[in-house]
């Protein structure tokens, strides 16, 4: 939905699968564990 200043609201769409490795992918290359564990319980919370 856009409002008069064509600014988009609403929920936004999900991430693909590939998103979200290449994001975990990312992580374990910086080794950013807090980031890693955060990112893995919030996919397996839903």
């Amino acid at each position: 939905m856009w409002t008069k200043k064509g600014h988009l609201t609403g929920q936004k769409k999900p991430f693909k699968l590939e998103d979200i490795w290449r994001i975990r992918t990312r992580l374990e290359i910086e080794g950013n564990i807090m980031e890693l564990a955060l990112l893995n319980l919030a996919i397996d919370c839903k």
